[in-house]
């Protein structure tokens, strides 16, 4: 019987899925929080695998975590630039009508891929955050995500 459970267990390791505990509670950013923080954040609730706080910074990525999936961690970020955007720098994106947007690029050291559905390898990486918000009473959210 136990056999056969690690059996399993190691099948189910390689085809990519774990269980993602949740480790560290995170405060949601607020209206104040700058979106280098706000990025910065991410990063660590994602790290935690605190998925509440996910939900709030990045609303639309959630169909892509998992508590049973593959996640990695995100070592060592730093920003490297932030940039103000205007509506027409978002052209073919997703531009709203008096909203304000960030561009924030962040390097970091991905770890523990091994099964992942994410085409990255372990090692040196990054991200790019498009931020956007509506007004200056609300948070920044994450509206997309890129390499």
């Amino acid at each position: 019987m136990a056999v056969a459970l690690l059996v399993v267990l190691v099948a189910a390791y390689g085809l990519g899925y774990r269980v993602n505990v949740q480790t560290g509670s995170v405060p949601v950013p607020t209206a104040a929080t700058s979106p280098e923080d706000v990025v910065l954040t991410y990063v660590d609730a994602y790290d935690h695998r605190d998925f509440a706080t996910l939900a709030a910074i990045y609303p639309s990525a959630q169909g892509a975590y998992s508590r049973f999936r593959a996640m990695g961690t995100m070592r060592g970020p730093e920003v490297t630039q932030v940039q103000t955007l205007n509506p027409s720098d978002m052209a073919g994106m997703f531009p709203e009508p008096g909203h304000h947007y960030r561009r924030v690029e962040v390097s970091f050291r991905w770890t523990g891929l091994t099964g992942s559905d994410l085409a990255r390898e372990d090692g040196p990486s990054g991200s790019i955050y498009w931020l956007e918000r509506s007004s200056d009473s609300e948070p920044w959210t994450i509206r997309d995500e890129g390499f």
